[in-house]
């Protein structure tokens, strides 16, 4: 039962992907072969584009200080999380070798004043 299941289902699919090719053999063969001088945008000029057009649909009214303010605010809460990220991978690579090495070296304390050597008399 289940394979005749798996058979309708086989020979449904392949019909519906012959269906759309010969829907579409007329469209593909009438497509150029090759595609003529294809345009490579860099990350720049897509940038600029976007904020020409927006400039040029906001009109007057556009304030580059404010689109400035925003892009750094978006700038900083990114450099934020980063910054965040990296703590918390290295708390947990500290953590992880305390653990392989043992207890941590205990820190150097300093003398407290009751310990401390008197400051040398001045003569008189």
């Amino acid at each position: 039962m289940i394979q005749i299941i798996a058979i309708i289902i086989l020979v449904g699919s392949v019909l519906g992907i012959l269906l759309i090719l010969i829907r579409k053999i007329p469209v593909l063969i009438g497509l150029p072969r090759t595609i003529e001088n294809p345009q490579k945008k860099n990350l720049f000029s897509v940038f600029k584009n976007k904020c020409l057009a927006l400039k040029n649909r906001a009109g007057k009214f556009f304030l580059e200080t404010l689109f400035l303010q925003k892009l750094l605010s978006r700038c900083r809460i990114l450099i934020l999380k980063i910054e965040k990220r990296i703590d918390t991978s290295l708390q947990k690579l500290r953590k992880k070798t305390q653990n392989k090495t043992g207890q941590p070296k205990p820190k150097e304390q300093k003398p407290t004043i009751d310990q401390q050597e008197p400051p040398p008399s001045l003569p008189e």
